[in-house]
């Protein structure tokens, strides 16, 4: 038989094992802090209308730099400073890198009708698409696999008819999606860069980035003035800048930054969680969607006076050459970030410089002479854009107007 000091020690054995593995089970669910969800839907209501990050921002202020919450199920984890966004896409890259599964709105609904209905739990990732159409709450699949193959066409179908061009004439034309694909490397990850081409190929952070830039000259037109009167003193008006100016047009250099960092295309940055983790001892499961919040980051009032204003002399060092901060969180963190951001910068950079160069950019009047009013309010999606305003824009001297023709030749 056992001695009663054989079983006391194999009771305090197992009772330590429990209290190991309890401890090690109530951290690996505890959650980082956030709003209390609703069964079922979680807090989406939370989230109706207007900006999610400034949304997170309130957030922040409550419950830390850190935010958990889900919609419908799924888990969503919000960082809102610069510290969490770089251990977790940085230091843990292995772990915060995967794409993640954005769940639509019909995507949604039709999970609450399937476990109103009928019970059942639909799987984070492809389950719906397994169920006929003819369910309640299916009819999305057809809308979904049309939008992708939409998307799919957009992309590929310009860079295919670059190659056919290139391969029936042997000769390069002059475009962006051309000098890339002629320059690359042929012992490279030749579908690593293609793909990275057709990322950057298309217009619209560009856009978004250079209309961020002219409205930041009509609200703020001593910007303007200042990089005018540097564009004069260095190049002249006779002809139009090229990226050799660039070094010596650290103003102009700010004022691109600042476009980034002051209305930042990408509001928030997207990562999931490909395996369960741990940070500061609070649990972030597989298929976490990860969102780092660049708004909030790039307005961080411990990092940047006054965020809300336009600044371009934050990127300036006393003696008015550029210093070293740069809003790179603009373009993505870790090994999300974008591949093409050097050619993004460089393509913002010339098209704001050209502009500064060429035009005046002044509010527009109204029918009294009077000042419209503007305002910097942007659209609600993955990328910002300024919502319309009316400003004046006009050639700043005789010769502008031929500079202006002889480039669209």
């Amino acid at each position: 038989m056992l001695s009663s000091l054989t079983i006391q020690l194999f009771l305090i054995c197992l009772f330590a094992a429990f209290c190991k593995i309890f401890i090690s089970w109530t951290q690996r669910k505890r959650y980082p802090p956030g709003p209390t969800p609703i069964p079922f839907i979680g807090n989406a209501l939370d989230l109706r209308t207007g900006a999610s990050w400034l949304k997170y921002i309130e957030w922040q202020k409550k419950y830390g730099d850190i935010v958990h919450f889900t919609v419908f199920g799924v888990h969503i984890v919000v960082l809102n400073s610069m510290e969490v966004a770089h251990d977790l896409f940085e230091k843990r890259s292995q772990i915060y890198s995967s794409r993640p599964q954005v769940p639509t709105v019909n995507r949604l609904a039709g999970t609450i009708i399937l476990k109103a209905t009928y019970d059942y739990d639909v799987e984070p990732k492809n389950d719906l698409f397994y169920l006929p159409e003819w369910l309640p709450g299916m009819g999305f699949q057809a809308k979904y696999r049309r939008c992708v193959t939409l998307t799919r066409e957009i992309k590929i179908a310009p860079i295919s008819l670059v190659k056919t061009r290139l391969q029936a004439t042997g000769k390069i034309s002059h475009s962006v999606a051309s000098d890339l694909l002629g320059n690359m490397n042929p012992d490279g990850n030749v579908d690593e860069e293609e793909d990275a081409i057709k990322g950057v190929s298309g217009a619209d952070t560009t856009v978004s980035a250079v209309t961020t830039g002219i409205l930041a000259m009509t609200l703020y037109p001593e910007t303007l003035k200042r990089a005018q009167r540097e564009i004069d003193a260095v190049i002249g008006r006779e002809r139009l800048p090229d990226f050799n100016d660039r070094d010596a047009l650290p103003y102009v250099e700010a004022f691109t930054r600042e476009i980034l960092r002051w209305r930042p295309i990408l509001a928030l940055l997207p990562h999931a969680t490909s395996e369960d983790d741990v940070y500061e001892g609070y649990y972030i499961p597989k298929g976490t969607m990860v969102l780092a919040n660049a708004w909030a980051i790039l307005h961080d009032e411990k990092i940047y006076d006054a965020p809300e204003d336009f600044m371009p002399e934050r990127y300036l060092n006393s003696d008015g050459s550029i210093n070293d901060d740069y809003p790179s969180l603009a373009f993505g963190l870790g090994r999300r970030i974008c591949p093409g951001r050097s050619f993004a910068d460089a393509e913002i950079w010339i098209a704001i410089v050209s502009i500064m160069a060429v035009f005046d950019v002044t509010k527009a009047k109204d029918d009294n002479g009077s000042d419209i009013h503007v305002t910097a309010d942007y659209s609600i999606g993955s990328i910002s854009h300024p919502l319309p305003f009316k400003c004046h824009i006009q050639p700043r001297s005789e010769v502008a107007p031929r500079l202006i023709q002889d480039t669209g030749n």
